[in-house]
Parts: structure tokens; C-alpha cells; sequence
């Protein structure tokens, strides 16, 4: 059941298939993983699922082209519950680590690219999210765009930008319902 913030927190046991597939997902990317705690928050999974819902239909039945990934995001403590109650904040892009690609929110395919931006606690705890993404379209981002540029072939924007279209490190999105934070990973 939700707390009153609208969220829970459910620690997973280290024997559940689920915390395995998280642990080969983060594929040696960071060590020393103490705690992976799914986050439930039905307001957002629900907005994730009407967004990919209404992709869906864009790409007229297309689930290639909403390409549902699960990316990494460093953080820090303080700002843990706020994201898990409200989302990874795109108002609030670039605050610890700039806005190189774009002005949203920042994932990586790799979690030692996300590990990067994480802020060690003085006990050595770090969290980082593994969140439910839907990427979509891609352009090549840069630091003045405040959502993606048009897509030349459809007329219409695209739903990502990242650094690098060929290898892509770093994927920014600009709109909230894409994305869904549903793993918090503690580590050292």
C-alpha cells in the first residue's frame, strides 16, 4: 500500500529472480551493491503506460520505434523520495552536472556513465535509479535544446536527444511521462 508521499519502497531479496536481473542489467558497471529496492508509484507507472500507449499509436503499432529501454541515473540521497514521488524532474536539468545534450533528464545505457554523477554519502553509500525509459526517436543533442528538434522525415519532434547517435553514452528526454523510475540500487 502507498505511503501518504503516493510511493513504497519494497526492498527485493537477493535470491529473487528479479534483484538477478537487475544485478546482470548493471552487468559489472558498479560493485559492491548493497541494496536494490523496487519502487511502486502507481500514478507515474500508469502516466509511463499511457505514454507508451499513445507512442504506440504514432508509430502506428510500432514497439520497435518506442524502443522501451531500462537506463541508469546517478543521484543523491537528498533527492531520492522527491524523484520517487514526482519523477526525475526536467525543470531542474543540468543542476549537478550540466546540460551538455539538452535541457531534461539524463540516463545512460551503462551504469558506470551514471555512476559518474552520483554523490558518495560519508559512509560511502551512492544510489543510483534504473528506470523505465521510452526512448523513441533519437537526434544528437546539444546544450541549447530546451526539447528535441523536428524530425525532417515525420515533421515532428523527436522524443530523445544523446551524445553520440552511433554509440550512445548518455540519452536526455524532455517529457515526464516517459520515463518511470523503477529500481533504487544502493552501493558503495
Amino acid at each position: 500500500m502507498p505511503n501518504k508521499k503516493g510511493f513504497i519502497r519494497v526492498e527485493l531479496l537477493s535470491s529473487l529472480n528479479e534483484y538477478k536481473q537487475i544485478i546482470e542489467i548493471v552487468n559489472g558497471g558498479i560493485s559492491n551493491i548493497t541494496k536494490i529496492e523496487r519502487i511502486q508509484n502507481k500514478f507515474l507507472w500508469n502516466a509511463l503506460l499511457n505514454k507508451i500507449h499513445l507512442m504506440t499509436e504514432v508509430y502506428c503499432g510500432n514497439m520497435e520505434r518506442v524502443n522501451v529501454q531500462l537506463l541508469f541515473h546517478g543521484t543523491s540521497r537528498s533527492v531520492i523520495n522527491v524523484i520517487c514521488a514526482e519523477n526525475f524532474d526536467t525543470c531542474l536539468h543540468g543542476a549537478a552536472t550540466g546540460i551538455k545534450y539538452g535541457q531534461g533528464a539524463y540516463f545512460s545505457p551503462y551504469a558506470n556513465v551514471s555512476d559518474k554523477y552520483c554523490r558518495a554519502e560519508r559512509s560511502g553509500n551512492k544510489y543510483m535509479f534504473v528506470a523505465r525509459v521510452a526512448v523513441g526517436t533519437k537526434a544528437q543533442g546539444h546544450s541549447n535544446l530546451a526539447r528535441p528538434p523536428i524530425n525532417p522525415t515525420t515533421g515532428h519532434p523527436y522524443d530523445s536527444t544523446v551524445d553520440d547517435i552511433n554509440k550512445t553514452n548518455v540519452i536526455v528526454k524532455y517529457d515526464n511521462q516517459e520515463f518511470y523510475p523503477e529500481y533504487l540500487i544502493t552501493y558503495k
